[in-house]
């Protein structure tokens, strides 16, 4: 039997730290898909995820799920960050193992996101630092528009209804190691976030597209002031600035460092892709290349089907 796990990409486009401190975040799930294939039987090998990651650390802890099996988990990113490869690592093996535990064969309505959420904020629990939203793995769960709080644990899908406004999503080239990050974070002065990246959840709500456009330039400045942006994303929003065509722009997940979001007019996202692929940057999605969330198949001998996650 092999088992198949597919989830999308995510990004955070506002909230990233506003969710640390009981804030909302809005994140998009997009191409490219992290995938995960498990074959039974097998002999406890693991390819593709490191032993001392979330989703390692998991399968240590509960080896006996995973000693007779095959494991492969695909990155399309190839170890580039900012998009959930570890969340989406944890999201596998986490409901792989919640399959066993009810002997799921075919009908997966009884997956429990909010328990796999609760167990990988359960694992980070004793370390150093700021506790991890956890937002990833909703937003992968979920696929589309999201919006997401930690404390209280909330959820609700949203959708993207400015008709004359497209985001692109660029990836810088730097990487930033986000649980090293938390490690050191303080997060007193997040009060400005949160009512930012609330006021962003509704302006979406209400299609409020200058509304919008205006907090993301707010709660970017916000995170140069509190010096939450790394001096490479700095430099590449100053450009943008530069680009009439640019109508906001901002770095998305730790410092920003990893991920830019480009907001702009439908008709320019061939020349803001070149715009931005010149400064070295590597285009990753836009509002056309959203996506579903998690999907899981199974393939027997005698069968293959497709079973998604009804979400």
């Amino acid at each position: 039997m092999r088992i198949h796990f597919v989830a999308p990409s995510k990004t955070f486009l506002i909230g990233e730290y506003a969710v640390l401190e009981g804030g909302q975040g809005v994140l998009v799930a997009t191409e490219p898909n992290f995938e995960m294939t498990i074959e039974s039987p097998g002999h406890g090998s693991v390819e593709g995820i490191s032993l001392d990651s979330p989703a390692g650390r998991w399968i240590r802890s509960h080896s006996e799920f995973f000693r007779k099996v095959r494991l492969k988990f695909t990155d399309p990113h190839e170890g580039a960050g900012g998009f959930g490869a570890s969340s989406a690592q944890f999201l596998f093996v986490n409901l792989w193992t919640q399959m066993q535990k009810q002997n799921l064969a075919s009908s997966f309505e009884s997956l429990d996101i909010e328990q796999v959420w609760q167990d990988f904020r359960k694992l980070h629990e004793n370390d150093k630092g700021s506790l991890p939203s956890g937002g990833d793995l909703i937003s992968q769960w979920e696929g589309g528009l999201s919006s997401f709080s930690a404390n209280p644990y909330f959820v609700k899908n949203l959708k993207w209804n400015f008709k004359n406004l497209h985001f692109s999503l660029f990836h810088t080239g730097y990487k930033i190691a986000t649980h090293q990050h938390l490690a050191n974070l303080e997060t007193a002065n997040f009060g400005d976030l949160v009512r930012m990246s609330e006021r962003a959840v509704q302006s979406i709500e209400q299609s409020d597209e200058a509304n919008f456009l205006s907090l993301v330039r707010s709660y970017s400045l916000e995170l140069e002031y509190l010096g939450l942006l790394a001096l490479n994303t700095q430099d590449i929003l100053t450009k943008f600035k530069g680009n009439n065509s640019i109508l906001a722009s901002k770095g998305c997940g730790a410092l920003g460092a990893d991920v830019i979001a480009v907001y702009h007019r439908p008709e320019e996202r061939v020349a803001i892709r070149s715009f931005a692929e010149n400064m070295g940057l590597r285009f990753i999605a836009g509002v056309e290349e959203v996506q579903k969330g998690l999907k899981i198949s199974i393939d027997t001998e005698d069968s293959s089907q497709g079973v998604p996650v009804d979400l």
